[in-house]
């Protein structure tokens, strides 16, 4: 019948939420050596990670790497420059 099968309230979904790099701040900060550690909040729904780090958009000469961890350490950055990092 119908509208006879109870209903469970069992099951919540968590709101969705994205990784975020929270350390170094602010985004376009200067990095002070050519070693830098990277930091960032865990995204909902996901298992691992991929931070690549380059010296061009899109790049991951320097770094690139997925991982269940929630940072990752990085040498090679160059003196000047600009450096892209995406995760």
């Amino acid at each position: 019948m119908f509208g006879s099968i109870p209903l469970s309230d069992e099951l919540t979904a968590k709101p969705f939420s994205v990784a975020q790099i929270t350390d170094p701040t602010p985004p376009g900060a200067v990095l002070e050596n050519a070693s830098a550690r990277f930091q960032w909040s865990e995204g909902n729904g996901v298992s691992q990670d991929r931070l690549s780090v380059g010296t061009a958009f899109g790049g991951g000469e320097i770094l690139d790497r997925t991982s269940a961890d929630i940072f990752a350490k990085t040498s090679g950055i160059p003196a000047s420059g600009t450096v892209y990092v995406r995760l």
